[in-house]
């Protein structure tokens, strides 16, 4: 495991700095960013990290040209280097787990081993974690335990409350259809601009390397570099 971190982090090493305000003079306006005070429990050094837990709005559907906007939310780990390079992004895999919630989990590593090269960003894809909505499906799907589980009876089990869940949501007002990977993609280019980072650096698991590839198609020049584990895509 430790080699594996190593490898990640140096991956990372020699990148261009970042020059303040750059990237704020090129795109215009910054989405504005609502911030607070977070601390992240650790098991590895020291035992509380102190970060800081933003939130900004993207448009749900920039497909539909529909006004309606949608928070997303992600931890920011400061960079331990007086002279950062551009910001590291964790894109959690799925599609549908949380970036944040990986913080408990022993990811933390390397992640704060990711500190000497840039801030860390851990990003709540949207309808995730702490971003809003979350699209979660309350309640449970109860099987019988003295005989084998049938598969046609387990897949319609979960279609149906798949279904019931995706009507409560549409009831909601939420447009089900912008939950994708090219809206999120989207989603990475207004976090860029919402940072002040000229580029930024994509760490991405599973999903997140589906994601990633489909970020680096559509905006290949504010893509820095990106380490990707267990590549997913971009085409399957």
């Amino acid at each position: 495991m430790r080699h594996d971190v190593l490898a990640v982090v140096i991956s990372f090493v020699s990148v261009s700095r970042l020059v303040p305000g750059q990237a704020a003079a090129a795109d215009g306006l910054r989405p504005a960013l609502r911030s607070e005070a977070y601390a992240i429990v650790s098991h590895v050094g020291v035992p509380i990290i102190h970060a800081e837990l933003s939130r900004f709005s993207v448009l749900e559907s920039r497909a539909s040209g529909s006004p309606r906007r949608i928070d997303l939310a992600f931890v920011r780990i400061p960079s331990t280097t007086r002279h950062p390079g551009s910001p590291i992004v964790w894109l959690a895999g799925g599609p549908g787990q949380s970036g944040t919630a990986d913080l408990e989990t022993p990811l933390l590593r390397l992640l704060l081993d990711l500190r000497s090269s840039g801030d860390v960003v851990v990003l709540d894809q949207r309808g995730t974690g702490l971003s809003m909505p979350r699209l979660d499906c309350p309640g449970t799907i109860r099987f019988r335990t003295d005989v084998a589980l049938d598969r046609v009876e387990s897949v319609n089990a979960l279609e149906t409350v798949s279904r019931g869940c995706a009507a409560r949501w549409r009831e909601l007002g939420v447009d089900l259809s912008a939950y994708n990977t090219a809206e999120s993609a989207e989603d990475l280019e207004d976090l860029r601009r919402a940072l002040g980072a000229d580029k930024i650096r994509l760490l991405a698991g599973s999903y997140g390397t589906h994601l990633a590839l489909a970020a680096m198609r559509a905006h290949e020049d504010r893509i820095e570099r990106a380490a990707l584990l267990g590549v997913v895509g971009p085409d399957h």
